[in-house]
C-alpha cells in the first residue's frame, strides 16, 4: 500500500538508487491527513521530492500511481538512466485529476533537469512533464502509451533522439516543445495540442531531423499538422516552415499559403516562413469570478486580436480554439 521508494523531504539528496525493483502498488485508504500530504493518494512506485539524486537500472511495475513521480522538486541536477517504467497509471481516474503516468515530472523552479536513457511502455500514460523549468529527455523509448506535455508558459519540454512507437503525443497549457532526431513508428493515436488559447504565436512543436520506421509518412500520417501548430525546422518531415491547420484559417496570414502535405491529396494546412505575432486577449470573468483567458469554461465568450487587425471570438462553450480533437464546438 502507498509509495515504494520514497525521497520524502527536499533535503533529502545525494543518495543512490541502482537496480530495484518495485512492483504493483495499490492506494491505501487512509485518514490521516499527513499521508495525504505525501501524496499517498497517488501511490507511486518511487516517489521523489528531491531531484538531486540518482536512479540507474530501476524497474518500476504494475503501480495503480505513477512509476516514477518527481513531486513538485525544485532543485537539480538528477541521475536518472536505465530506467523503466511498466503497466503505470493502471486505477481509473473518473474521481479526481490527477496526473499519473510511467515518469510523472513536476517541476516548480526555473530549474534544467536531463533524464537519460529510458524505456516507458505499456503505461496508460507513458510521460508527463509538467509546470516549469526545462526539462530534457534523451534516448526515451515510448512504445504503446499516450504521452502529454503541460508546462507553464516559461517551461520547456526537449525530446532527443526518442523512439515514439504506438504512443501518441498531446501538448498543453505550455510553449513549444522540441524534438531533435525522433524516430515515429506508426504513431497511430496522432499528435495534438491545446497550446494555442494561451500562446497562439508559437509552434506547439518544433522538429528536425525526423525519421519514419516501419510505413510512417509525412504529413496526415503523423496526425500533423491537422490538430497542432508546427514548425519545421529543415526538410526531414516536411518543408521548413510554419503550419497552421487548414481547419483555423483564422490563425493563418495572408502571407501564408494553404498547401496539400499529403500523396492523397487530403491533408492540407497554411504555411509560411513564421508565425503570426497576436494582439491581446480579452480577459474575461465567468459568473463565480474566475478569470480565464480564453473559452475552456462554459459561459465564456472571448476574443483576439491579431496583429493585422482581424479579431477573432471564439464559441461561448468551446473547450478549446485550436488542437481540440474534435475542432471547435
Amino acid at each position: 500500500m502507498g509509495h515504494g521508494y520514497s525521497v520524502e523531504t527536499p533535503t533529502t539528496t545525494d543518495n543512490v538508487f541502482k537496480r530495484n525493483l518495485a512492483v504493483v502498488n495499490h492506494i491505501a485508504h487512509f485518514s490521516q491527513a499527513m499521508l495525504a500530504t505525501q501524496g499517498e493518494n497517488q501511490a507511486s512506485n518511487f516517489w521523489i521530492t528531491a531531484a538531486r539524486n540518482t536512479f540507474i537500472g530501476n524497474e518500476a511495475a504494475g503501480s495503480a500511481g505513477s512509476g516514477f513521480w518527481y513531486d513538485n522538486t525544485s532543485d537539480s541536477p538528477t541521475v536518472f538512466e536505465d530506467n523503466t517504467a511498466y503497466a503505470s497509471a493502471s486505477r481509473s481516474t473518473d474521481l479526481d485529476f490527477v496526473r499519473e503516468s510511467g515518469l510523472l515530472v513536476v517541476v516548480e523552479a526555473d530549474v534544467t533537469l536531463e533524464f537519460g536513457k529510458t524505456l516507458l511502455f505499456n503505461n496508460s500514460m507513458g510521460l508527463w512533464p509538467t509546470e516549469q523549468g526545462h526539462q530534457i529527455y534523451k534516448d526515451f523509448t515510448i512504445a504503446n502509451n499516450g504521452v502529454t506535455v503541460e508546462t507553464a508558459g516559461a517551461g520547456r519540454a526537449t525530446f532527443r533522439n526518442p523512439l515514439f512507437y504506438r504512443s501518441s503525443l498531446l501538448t498543453q497549457y505550455g510553449g513549444t516543445v522540441d524534438f531533435d532526431s525522433p524516430t515515429f513508428v506508426d504513431v497511430s493515436g496522432g499528435i495534438y495540442s491545446s497550446n494555442d488559447i494561451f500562446v497562439p504565436w508559437m509552434a506547439d512543436y518544433r522538429f528536425k531531423n525526423v525519421k519514419f520506421v516501419g510505413g510512417a509518412g509525412k504529413g496526415g500520417n503523423l496526425g500533423m499538422p491537422s490538430h497542432c501548430v508546427v514548425e519545421a525546422l529543415d526538410d526531414s518531415f516536411l518543408p521548413k516552415g510554419f503550419y497552421v491547420p487548414a481547419e483555423f484559417p483564422h490563425l493563418a496570414t495572408s502571407a501564408m499559403t494553404l498547401e496539400v502535405l499529403d500523396s492523397e491529396g487530403e491533408v492540407f494546412a497554411y504555411r509560411g516562413a513564421k508565425r503570426l505575432a497576436y494582439g491581446n486577449f480579452r480577459v474575461l470573468t465567468s459568473p463565480d469570478g474566475f478569470e480565464q483567458r480564453g473559452s475552456q469554461l462554459d459561459g465564456f465568450l472571448s476574443s483576439m486580436v491579431r496583429s493585422d487587425g482581424l479579431e477573432f471570438e471564439s464559441f461561448e462553450g468551446a473547450t478549446h480554439i485550436i488542437g481540440n480533437e474534435e475542432g471547435l464546438s
